[in-house]
């Protein structure tokens, strides 16, 4: 999978997808984004993980640092690979609530979207939880 991103993929999913979801990640890519389903994201985080491929970089580590814990939470299960339903569920949270944190995280350390918040993410030496 890391082969194709580097590679120029800009979508990745996994083998079980099903219709909508490719519909949905189709129409991403058309607009520009990247398409990286739950399955896709934890395959490559735990390449990269196993691989130790990526230095931390202590800078991005040190934005990471001034999340607040629950952002930090939210973060690490974006991480591995989770979508806002499965975080809101695994820390009693409303998806919108989960949305939230999101965004804040990603507008703190300077990320564009999720997929950009993962890799920023996992260079900051965040593993998924």
């Amino acid at each position: 999978m890391l082969a194709a991103l580097r590679a120029g993929a800009d979508g990745l999913l996994s083998k079980g997808t099903g219709p909508a979801e490719l519909t949905g990640a189709i129409t991403q890519v058309a607009v520009g984004a990247r398409a990286l389903s739950p399955g896709a994201v934890a395959a490559v985080v735990d390449h990269v993980v196993d691989q130790r491929v990526i230095a931390v970089d202590p800078a991005l580590a040190a934005r990471f640092a001034e999340l607040t814990p629950r952002e930090r939470e939210v973060v690490g299960a974006v991480v591995y690979g989770l979508d806002n339903a499965q975080i809101a569920e695994r820390f009693h949270l409303s998806p919108l609530t989960v949305k939230t944190h999101a965004n804040r995280a990603m507008s703190k350390v300077g990320a564009r979207d999720r997929a950009h918040l993962v890799t920023l993410a996992i260079r900051a030496g965040i593993h998924p939880r």
